[in-house]
């Protein structure tokens, strides 16, 4: 039987990752959150599950769709560059998407990942202040693919902080009839989008078919990531 990747070649998947570090916050709130966040995420986890759901998708033709951060952008590279070049037709394995307003921010394994014949880089203006401009490009980013005939087909969430939740809700606004996937055991955000949702946004812990029990270092060769394969690919 094919794999379940092999019905959805040519489409795009979206992922939100980060590692979490350390910020300062006036708000004594957003300072605890973020003290939590730190604390509990689990850095091999999230770079083996980035790793691995790159691997996999660029093994079938299935376009990474992601917004650049600085602690994900050298994995997939690194998964990319493992890859021969694109043949000729063939969708971009990765659109990256950067916000002018972060310009002096853009990393090393960013600007190399915009250099790759396999890569769309989307630069969005700048509007603003920060948070603004991340509005602007999250917006274009879950708004548009590389084939907008391919929609995404579904988007998985690993580790990550406060922008993890930014980027969930967008999702299921634009496209709320797409899984979502968190993946509680790699902690920090995702494990609270596995475990909690976000009910304050009217998304419950069943919209994101996280499993924060999963304890397998290897996620995407185990059948969890069969089942995620399995139901992105049931989707209309």
């Amino acid at each position: 039987m094919d794999e379940p990747w092999d019905t959805f070649e040519g489409r795009a998947l979206f992922l939100s990752a980060g590692y979490p570090g350390h910020k300062r916050f006036s708000d004594p709130e957003k300072q605890e959150e973020n003290r939590r966040f730190v604390a509990d995420s689990l850095p091999e986890r999230i770079r083996e599950a980035v790793v691995q759901l790159a691997q996999a998708a660029f093994a079938k033709g299935v376009t990474i769709v992601f917004g650049g951060h600085p602690s994900i952008s050298p994995i997939i590279a690194g998964a990319a560059t493992r890859l021969g070049p694109l043949k000729s037709g063939d969708a971009p394995r990765i659109v990256l998407y950067q916000s002018q307003g972060f310009a002096r921010e853009f990393t090393a394994a960013a600007r190399q990942l915009a250099q790759r014949d396999d890569t769309v880089l989307v630069v969005t203006p700048k509007v603003g202040e920060r948070e603004e401009n991340l509005l602007l490009m999250r917006q274009r980013m879950l708004g548009a693919v590389v084939r907008p005939s391919q929609p995404f087909v579904g988007a998985v969430f690993a580790g990550g902080m406060d922008g993890i939740y930014a980027e969930a809700r967008l999702f299921n606004e634009t496209w709320p009839e797409r899984p979502m996937f968190a993946l509680g055991a790699t902690g920090a955000a995702s494990r609270v989008l596995a475990e909690h949702g976000l009910d304050a946004f009217g998304m419950p812990a069943s919209r994101f078919a996280g499993d924060s029990k999963l304890h397998e270092p290897d996620l995407f060769r185990k059948p969890r990531w069969r089942s995620i394969a399995a139901a992105i690919a049931a989707t209309p």
